[in-house]
């Protein structure tokens, strides 16, 4: 059997009808009008259906007051409603009966249930009916309360009826607020044992003053059949009955207890999410299947806290389902008193919607930076107004990390660690690829340190000047001490000029040692250091080659002041630039000694007064 022959037969099966005739039936009673309650056939000669005809018996036989009807206020599939004044009383009230075409015996048990149903609900939320009456014709007459208002459905999606008319801003919480009146009003019949069946915006009426009444029950049934009861038994329902949009798979011809009426309250709270009923399609085999699923699907940037409690309500299973009127109340009620806190979450995703596409095109750092802190605000304020609320703390969480992966793969882990700090649990994958990445930066950074340290040429300058200030001041001392003793030959003899090159050597090493934390702690020292002990090297190394080739001690020391200039040279050129005072004096220290044998002393002396001259202004002024 086909999709389409399945259905059908499910349908001829819940409404009673002949299969034969079941696609006309079907089309007929379905397709122009989903959203038009079906009412199953009444068994005229049912225990409830004699009972019934006793009441309306009973009632004519005993009335009192007569009626001046009026206008007509509006029809429905059986019945119409009509303005009426009550004689006896002088008040307004509404009749219903029946369309003069609907005057057979099922349509007067029908219309004379409801009004026994009714009549027995005393609720501020259910319309009273004062007394049951009958026309000439002998058809009923229900007198009930006159409502100066509009249906539910007129005013659901019409934020500027409802705030000209109530001064409610608000338009969902002025909804939910209709709404808990209607799970009110359905407690007290479920308590009575009795199940609507046929909840829908078109059946609630809003009064002037904002009262909120459940109407048209006419296909209610009894959860209990106790003999007294004038409705039919819920247990004995076996045919389709209610609104397809918005009814409950069991409602497709099964029986139906109190969780029937809990999935259309339920159903109730989806049009208000979705601005639309739940079950709707583009044929019948489409909208039976949507019946049959109840898998209802939500607008986005709903709460999902909101969306759960409506998924429950309206799950396939009666036993999935809220299990009573008062447990959805209370999940209603839960999520109105921190509805606040909701919709502060719910702007928020928005945003965060924003960041994860500005964090997936990895826009700069200060747009996301703003994104993240308009996330943060929001998600922290709706937390202030409820510490459990999970879409914040889910919200949080996720732009907070979102934002820290960024910055990871941007190569700033320190900025992705101060981010992540902000959560107590953040992801553990995320947390060790910033710890690890942080790990590599502090070692990098570490490395980074020591070269500047290494490289630091500010470090250690008095110690370079006392050192060079030193060595030069002895040297100077020697070649003063010669000229003024008059021992220039004698001091000048190559193995006076190896031994003081050595004694240099000497002192050098041990300054060296002394303050070797600060003279070997940079690159800068340890060349200078290895300079000079090249520089006295060398002059000892000429000391001793220069009589074997056959130089008096005057040409080794000429020679002396060609290895200073080198050295000095290429100190100037790879060390300290601003040296170069040094090496020119040098050269021409050189050139003068070569020049003029004679002055080289004085060359030699000029030269090293020039070294602890340059030294000073370099370094000391600096460091003072």
């Amino acid at each position: 059997m086909g999709a389409k022959e399945s259905t059908v037969e499910l349908l001829a099966t819940a409404m009673g009808l002949d299969k034969t005739v079941a696609d006309v039936e079907f089309e007929a009673t379905l397709a122009s009008a989903l959203g038009d309650t079906i009412a199953p056939t009444v068994n005229a000669k049912s225990t409830a259906s004699e009972r019934a005809r006793q009441m309306l018996t009973r009632a004519v036989e005993n009335r009192s007051a007569r009626l001046i009807l009026g206008e007509t206020l509006g029809e429905g599939g059986m019945g119409l409603v009509r303005s009426a004044k009550q004689a006896d009383l002088g008040r307004d009230v509404a009749v219903k009966t029946l369309r003069p075409e609907m005057a057979s015996s099922q349509a007067i048990v029908a219309m004379l249930q409801e009004a026994w149903v009714t009549g027995t609900l005393e609720h501020p939320n259910i319309v009273p009916v004062y007394y049951v009456d009958s026309d000439e014709d002998g058809k009923p007459l229900i007198v009930l309360k006159r409502i100066e208002g509009t249906v539910w459905s007129g005013l659901i999606g019409n934020p500027e009826a409802v705030e000209k008319r109530f001064g409610a801003t608000d338009l969902f919480e002025w909804n939910l607020s209709v709404l808990e009146k209607v799970i009110n009003a359905m407690r007290y019949a479920h308590k009575r044992g009795v199940v609507h069946r046929d909840l829908k915006p078109d059946n609630v009426m809003v009064g002037e003053f904002g009262e909120v009444y459940v109407v048209d029950w006419g296909i209610a049934v009894a959860l209990v059949d106790d003999g007294e009861t004038l409705l039919p038994p819920a247990a004995d329902v076996d045919r389709m009955a209610g609104t397809p949009a918005y009814m409950a798979p069991e409602m497709l011809g099964h029986a139906v207890d109190e969780r029937t009426d809990v999935y259309l309250l339920g159903a109730l709270l989806f049009h208000l999410i979705a601005d639309r009923p739940p079950h709707i399609g583009t044929n019948m085999e489409e909208i039976v299947a949507r019946i049959r699923a109840s898998m209802p699907d939500f607008p986005r940037n709903v709460p999902e806290a909101l969306c759960a409690i409506c998924r429950k309500a309206m799950a396939a299973l009666p036993e999935d389902r809220y299990q009573s009127t008062e447990e959805f109340s209370l999940a209603l009620r839960e999520f109105r008193s921190h509805r606040g806190s909701l919709l502060l979450s719910s702007r928020a995703k928005r945003t965060l919607e924003t960041l994860r596409s500005k964090v997936a095109a990895e826009a700069c750092s200060d747009e996301v930076q703003e994104l993240l802190g308009e996330c943060r605000f929001g998600f922290q304020s709706s937390l202030e107004g409820w510490a459990q609320n999970p879409e914040a703390a889910k919200g949080l969480r996720e732009a907070i990390e979102l934002v820290a992966a960024l910055e990871l793969r941007r190569g700033d882990p320190r900025v992705a660690a101060n981010i992540l700090r902000e959560l107590e649990t953040p992801s553990a994958y995320l947390a060790s690829q910033v710890e690890e990445a942080m790990a590599a930066l502090d070692a990098d950074e570490a490395r980074r340190a020591r070269l500047e340290q290494q490289l630091d040429k500010g470090a250690g300058k008095r110690t370079r000047v006392l050192v060079l200030g030193l060595l030069g001041t002895v040297w100077l001392g020697l070649d003063l001490w010669g000229q003024l003793t008059g021992n220039v030959d004698r001091y000048g003899t190559h193995t006076n000029m190896a031994i003081g090159s050595l004694l240099c050597l000497a002192l050098l090493g041990v300054l060296i040692y002394l303050d070797r934390a600060t003279l070997m702690r940079t690159v800068m020292n340890r060349q200078l250091g290895g300079a000079l002990v090249s520089l006295l090297a060398t002059q000892v190394l000429v000391s001793v080659i220069a009589p074997r080739m056959g130089m008096s001690p005057a040409q080794a020391q000429v020679m002396w002041m060609m290895v200073w200039s080198t050295v000095a040279t290429m100190v100037a050129m790879t060390i300290e630039r601003r040296m170069w005072p040094l090496a020119v004096a040098a050269g021409v220290g050189f050139a003068v000694g070569g020049v003029w044998m004679s002055f080289r002393i004085y060359a030699m002396m000029a030269v090293t007064a020039s070294m602890i001259i340059n030294a000073a202004v370099l370094w000391w002024p600096e460091e003072r």
